[in-house]
């Protein structure tokens, strides 16, 4: 079973201890084994040693007697995922050879896997040869939580000491916090966070530990907006704002380029403007969208593909979920209203730092909106993946299941796909672009609720269905669509952290796959709980930088408790919820907080 400290249900295992300090920001701390998950064969000396070990505790020396065949084999579990190098000692009279290998699940670490075309795989295994004395093992860094000892070729009983994962995380410990009566949303909650502090580093924010370990701006976007809540440090993501390409796509994706403005005015809404960072960031923003305005819009404002970009999958990615792979520029609902989104966030950068082409970009959103809702919304049906119309032949409409024929049938063989009928995706980026209103609510409410429209299998996306079903005023059930998605991925499944993508009809082997990817079980795209918690149960938004003005907007979920910090340049929020409806806030003296709900109770301090 995984590591849960027993306090906070977290299965970060730096709660209750102190980790030591490193260069840019590093922490350290040793972890040792949780338990024993496999063996080859039943070892009694094996299973003593087991009954004693504590992760934070260093374990007393195994000693091995060589099998009947010369074969020692079985997995250590360190109780949680961890980003680190594995090491130990060995000391025999004799010879012989020992393989590692690495996993994020029991599996992986037995060297199953996938062929993966993914250069930025950390290496999943090691040999090495022990001969007479003692050895010292240091194996690569990487993410992990279990590791296959496989020892073979002796003759002579071994000991194996000092077993333990020199592992390393950002942040000294959390300031923000979150505690509820809802102990499976508890579990939630805290894995989300943890997921996250793994996946930040000094210069940015990585997908994952194991793979790909990149700065994928897409995914920052909603690990930076976790971590500001509950860590509140800012030097990873000013130093990954400042690396936003000027004359190209970040990541080769449109829409993970706009996602670099929405993380500059999360930071500016939690930081402040006093950052002397903030000005080149903003300049390189501004940049960034002269360039698309210029070079990658057509006639009618509207984003398209230039012919000489480079492009992920060479199309518009939108999700790895069945239905929105992409699509044409031009058609492609959701990628129309990131860039509406990116048009209202340059707005709001330009009223910060006092620019004067505010009023062209308020007149551009306005021009976009009425074009995207003339094209994309239908009344009573919801807003359309994409459009088009159907193939020659007057076939239903059908997404291409690949990038590689996506790509072919849309742009080679110019063929045209739709009316696609609305997608979870496009009715939750409309929300993001300030496209739904209470005139069409009910209808995008509905889009959330048909268990018949294709549904959600990142967690990545996860975030922007839950945050959007919320906003157009079903709370309780995004909520509970939370709970069972993440239970069923995290609870049912004995993982500490969120996992970049999870069909929970799929089971077996191929449940840890995605496409020709060993799938990442530690994915901070999929921490965004914490942020949709803040928003929508604690209901903190804020409305000025450094959360000088705040919007109070709770949720009063029944038979749900809670007590949370959100840190704050002026000191911590702290919100409660112990009965009833009544939701008390205590808030520092110089926070202006609007409100219109009886039921809120507001301190000052």
């Amino acid at each position: 079973m995984v590591y849960v400290h027993p306090g906070t249900l977290s299965s970060d295992p730096t709660i209750g201890i102190e980790t030591r300090p490193l260069e840019d920001g590093w922490h350290a701390l040793s972890v040792y084994p949780h338990q024993i998950a496999w063996e080859n064969e039943y070892i009694p000396r094996l299973r003593q040693w087991a009954q004693h070990l504590n992760i934070h505790t260093p374990p007393a020396a195994l000693y091995l007697e060589p099998s009947k065949i010369n074969e020692i084999d079985f997995v250590i579990d360190f109780g949680t995922e961890l980003q680190g190098e594995f090491k130990f000692e060995i000391t025999t009279e004799g010879r012989g050879n020992i393989a590692i290998s690495y996993g994020e699940s029991i599996w992986e670490a037995r060297e199953w896997n996938l062929s993966t075309i993914c250069h930025e795989q950390r290496p999943r295994k090691a040999h090495f040869h022990a001969t007479r004395g003692t050895s010292l093992f240091t194996g690569e860094l990487g993410g992990f939580r279990y590791v296959r000892v496989r020892m073979v070729d002796f003759k002579e009983s071994v000991s194996l000491s000092d077993i333990h994962v020199a592992a390393i995380i950002m942040y000294p410990s959390a300031i923000g916090s979150f505690q509820c009566s809802d102990e499976i949303f508890q579990t939630i909650w805290q894995r989300s966070a943890y997921t996250a502090r793994l996946c930040a580093f000094p210069g940015g924010f990585m997908d994952g530990i194991k793979r790909d370990r990149l700065g994928w701006y897409g995914d920052a976007r909603i690990t930076k907006d976790t971590c500001d809540s509950i860590y509140f440090q800012p030097n990873s993501s000013i130093d990954m704002m400042l690396m936003l390409p000027i004359d190209s796509w970040a990541n080769a994706i449109p829409n993970y380029s706009f996602d670099c403005l929405s993380m500059l005015v999360q930071h500016i809404y939690t930081f402040g403007l006093d950052d002397p960072k903030l000005p080149a960031i903003y300049a390189r923003i501004k940049e960034f969208t002269t360039w698309v305005f210029e070079q990658n819009t057509n006639a009618d404002g509207l984003l398209t593909r230039r012919d000489d970009g480079d492009y992920f999958f060479s199309i518009g990615f939108t999700d790895w979920s069945p239905q929105p792979l992409g699509g044409r520029f031009e058609d492609l609902a959701s990628l129309q209203f990131a860039f509406l989104e990116m048009i209202n966030d340059a707005i709001t950068l330009a009223g910060w730092f006092n620019d004067d082409c505010l009023a062209e970009l308020q007149q551009r959103a306005v021009d976009l909106k009425i074009i995207l809702m003339k094209k994309f919304w239908k009344k009573a049906i919801g807003f359309h993946h994409t459009l088009g119309m159907v193939d020659k032949h007057g076939k239903e409409w059908k997404m291409p299941t690949t990038p590689d024929i996506h790509y072919r049938k849309s742009y080679v063989e110019k063929l045209s796909f739709g009316p696609s009928g609305p997608s979870l995706q496009s009715n939750a980026r409309a929300y993001f672009a300030g496209l739904v209103d209470v005139a069409n609510e009910k209808f995008v409410r509905a889009v959330f609720n048909d268990v018949n429209i294709p549904q959600i299998i990142t967690s990545y996306y996860k975030y922007y269905t839950l945050c959007a079903r919320a906003g157009c005023g079903d709370v309780a059930g995004a909520f509970e669509e939370a709970k069972s998605y993440f239970s069923k991925m995290l609870i049912e499944n004995d993982s500490a952290t969120v996992w970049e993508s999870f069909e929970p009809d799929v089971d077996d082997i191929n449940k840890y796959s995605l496409h020709a990817f060993p799938k990442s079980l530690c994915h901070g795209w999929g921490s965004g709980v914490v942020g949709f918690t803040r928003r929508f149960i604690l209901g903190i938004i804020p409305d000025a930088p450094g959360y000088k003005k705040v919007i109070l907007q709770p949720a009063h979920l029944p038979k749900f408790s809670f007590t949370a910090e959100l840190p704050t340049p002026s000191g911590i929020i702290t919100v409660t919820k112990v009965d009833g409806k009544q939701i008390k806030y205590k808030i520092p003296a110089d926070i202006e907080a609007t409100y219109e709900d009886e039921n809120i109770d507001v301190v000052r301090y």
